[in-house]
């Protein structure tokens, strides 16, 4: 649990303006993720979350290099994972290595991945296994 909570904070993060830690937690709650305040403090403190200018920023001076991964299902059959900037060329390797269910191929970008699968019915399976693997956020069409 703490994998996945760790990077949705971190997506979160990178990807908004995030200025306490009533705006994250609310967040985290959106994306389904309830976390208590004292829960939260640590986890920004172990994640070197810091707050610069009004905002929530990571500092990876301490930390180690790890890829968020945000997976955008396309219907009927592709996996849209999105990272950060250089990050993508090593998470389609990982993906050419061990592939997910169904996954027939892989086309890696600089910061997009785009995974095609050979059976859409077995999209639900692949993308719980990306959001395991990676500890990835799915984001859904809607949002």
């Amino acid at each position: 649990m703490h994998q996945v909570l760790d990077q949705a904070i971190l997506d979160l993060v990178h990807a908004e303006a995030i200025p306490d830690q009533a705006v994250l937690g609310q967040r985290l709650t959106d994306l389904g993720l309830e976390v208590s305040q004292p829960s939260l403090s640590r986890r920004l403190r172990k994640l070197n979350i810091v707050k610069r200018d009004g905002r929530y920023r990571h500092d990876p001076s301490e930390a180690p290099l790890k890829p968020s991964v945000r997976i955008f299902p396309a219907p009927p059959n592709l996996l849209i994972l999105k990272t950060q900037p250089g990050f993508a060329q090593a998470v389609g390797a990982v993906l050419d290595d061990k592939p997910l269910t169904a996954q027939v191929g892989t086309v890696a970008g600089d910061d997009t991945v785009m995974v095609v699968l050979g059976d859409p019915s077995r999209m639900d399976a692949a993308i719980e296994e990306g959001r395991r693997r990676f500890g990835a956020v799915v984001v859904s069409a809607t949002s």
